[in-house]
C-alpha cells in the first residue's frame, strides 16, 4: 500500500490585466505531486465581510520535500478532485519515520445555503 495515494496540483495565483488594464487574479500549477490526505476537524462559522454562513473542513495532505515543493506558500492553494482548499500553514514532517516529507495545512471553504 503506497502513503501517497492522491494526486494534488499545487496552484500559484499570478496577476495579469485585461484589455482594459484592470488586474485579473489567474492560477495555474506550480507543482503536481502524490499525497497522502488526512482530514482533520469541520465546523461552521460566519463570514463576517459577505454575511454568509459557512462551512470549513481541515486537511492535511503529506507530500515528498523537494527543491520545488520547499517554495510553497500559504498563498497558494490545493487542487484535488476538483475542489480547491486555501493552504494555510506549511511545515517539515517531525515524524521521525517520515523524514523528508512535508506537511501542508489547508482548509476547504464553502457556503452553507439556508
Amino acid at each position: 500500500m503506497n502513503l501517497l495515494d492522491r494526486r494534488i496540483t499545487v496552484e500559484v495565483n499570478t496577476e495579469t490585466q485585461d484589455s482594459q488594464g484592470t488586474p485579473i487574479a489567474t492560477w495555474s500549477a506550480y507543482a503536481t505531486r502524490w499525497a497522502k490526505k488526512m482530514n482533520l476537524v469541520g465546523g461552521t462559522g460566519e463570514d463576517y465581510d459577505s454575511n454568509t454562513r459557512v462551512a470549513y473542513q481541515g486537511t492535511d495532505w503529506l507530500i515528498l520535500m523537494d527543491q520545488l515543493t520547499k517554495g510553497i506558500t500559504p498563498k497558494m492553494r490545493v487542487l484535488y478532485a476538483g475542489e480547491y482548499y486555501d493552504i494555510d500553514s506549511i511545515e517539515e514532517d517531525t515524524d521521525k519515520r517520515r523524514n523528508g516529507y512535508l506537511l501542508i495545512h489547508s482548509i476547504k471553504r464553502g457556503t452553507i445555503n439556508g
